[in-house]
């Protein structure tokens, strides 16, 4: 998808615990003696509350955690289609999904750069969150089917792995079979006859 979205959309901030910091507050006025100043504070702590959820729920926050989303499912499709040869097609649909998903991003940030210039609306703010909250869904969505195709040549590969040592195994001499490997015997004879270089699991664990 060429230049990562996150890049122009900026990188996300971890929200901080804002239970911890709920309940630190609350006993601490929970210590007030004086009635009045302790249902003051409480009041008070009740809107600075309010004023941080809708901040940390705001449409920018939310788009730039939607961001890094759609690069992760970028660099999990890149890597799939250099593992998996044999799923270009489905890649390609994910790949398509993917992009209409950026169009869809690109299309909500132009609409909150519409609302600088307009009166705040409730309206307005809660059907930006639900799209954003939409298009996350897709992106999951897009993320989960590719780790399953990764998934699934990976099985194939190991499958094909077990295959190999079961033929190794059946034309190994009785021997060979009744007494335990050695340092230089049935162990190391596995190993030069499946690949003499590495090993036979190395090329397969490349997709670890």
């Amino acid at each position: 998808m060429g230049v990562r979205i996150s890049a122009v959309y900026t990188v996300a901030m971890q929200d901080p615990p804002s239970h911890l910091i709920l309940t630190a507050v609350l006993t601490c006025v929970a210590a007030i003696p004086n009635h009045v100043i302790r249902y003051t504070a409480l009041g008070l702590t009740a809107v600075c509350t309010l004023l941080y959820n809708i901040s940390i729920r705001s449409p920018r926050k939310n788009l730039r955690r939607l961001a890094q989303l759609i690069d992760r499912a970028d660099l999990r499709i890149h890597y799939a289609t250099a593992h998996c040869p044999r799923y270009h097609f489905a890649l390609a649909e994910q790949t398509l999904r993917l992009l209409q998903v950026y169009h869809s991003v690109s299309a909500i940030y132009c609409r909150i750069l519409g609302l600088k210039s307009q009166r705040f609306s409730w309206t307005q703010y809660r059907l930006i969150l639900n799209d954003i909250g939409a298009c996350i869904t897709r992106v999951e969505g897009i993320s989960n089917a590719v780790e399953n195709i990764i998934e699934t040549e990976r099985q194939r590969q190991l499958a094909d792995d077990m295959n190999e040592v079961r033929a190794v195994l059946a034309t190994a001499p009785p021997a060979a079979q009744i007494y335990p490997p050695t340092q230089y015997g049935t162990e190391s004879c596995l190993q030069q006859c499946l690949n003499p270089q590495q090993g036979m699991l190395s090329p397969r664990m490349s997709l670890l």
